[in-house]
C-alpha cells in the first residue's frame, strides 16, 4: 500500500494499493479522468483503473497536506486510457525523491522491431532490459577478466630477474 504523498511521478498506481483514497458511495468503482473530460461518467471495476501522479508546470510539493493535495496532478486511468510511460513535462522540477528511477524504453532492434519492455538500465550508452543485456554484460565481465589477467601477468613480468 501506498500514500498519495509518497506516490513517485508519472508511474502507474493500482486505484486498490492506494491506502488514503478517497472513500466513495461506491467503493468497488471508479471514474476515468480522461473519460470524465470527453463527458463519458462511466464507473469502472476499482481493480481496471490506475493512478498516476503528473507533475505540471505550478505543481509544488506540500507534505504536510493529504491526499491528492500533498502536489502534483493525479490521473486516474481506465484501460481504455493506458498510461504511456511518457514523463512528465516538468518532471525536472519535482523533488528528488519523488522522481522514479531511470524507465526507459530497451534499445534492442530484432528483425526491425523494438523491443516493448521497460527498463532503468543503461549498458555502453544504450538502454537495455534484462533479455538483451545478458550478451553485453557477459562479455563486459570476459572484458574485466581479462585485464585482471593481464594485469597479473604483467605484474609477475615485473618480479623477474633480468
Amino acid at each position: 500500500m501506498v500514500l498519495f504523498r509518497d506516490m513517485l511521478i508519472d508511474t502507474p498506481y493500482p486505484l486498490l494499493g492506494i491506502e488514503d483514497r478517497r472513500i466513495w458511495s461506491e467503493p468497488e468503482t471508479s471514474q476515468c479522468s480522461y473519460c470524465r473530460a470527453q463527458g463519458d461518467f462511466t464507473p469502472y471495476d476499482s481493480r481496471d483503473v490506475v493512478v498516476v501522479r503528473r507533475w505540471k508546470r505550478r505543481s509544488v510539493w506540500q507534505p504536510e497536506l493529504d491526499g491528492p493535495d500533498s502536489g502534483g496532478r493525479y490521473e486516474w486511468r481506465c484501460q481504455r486510457h493506458p498510461f504511456d510511460y511518457s514523463s512528465s513535462p516538468y518532471a525536472g522540477n519535482a523533488p528528488d525523491h519523488l522522481r522514479p528511477p531511470a524507465n526507459e524504453r530497451c534499445e534492442n532492434v530484432t528483425l526491425s522491431a523494438r523491443c516493448s519492455n521497460r527498463t532503468g538500465e543503461q549498458y555502453e550508452g544504450r538502454w537495455l532490459c534484462a533479455e538483451h543485456s545478458t550478451e553485453v554484460v557477459e562479455r563486459l565481465r570476459v572484458e574485466e577478466r581479462l585485464r585482471e589477467i593481464d594485469e597479473q601477468l604483467s605484474g609477475d613480468a615485473d618480479d623477474t630477474p633480468l
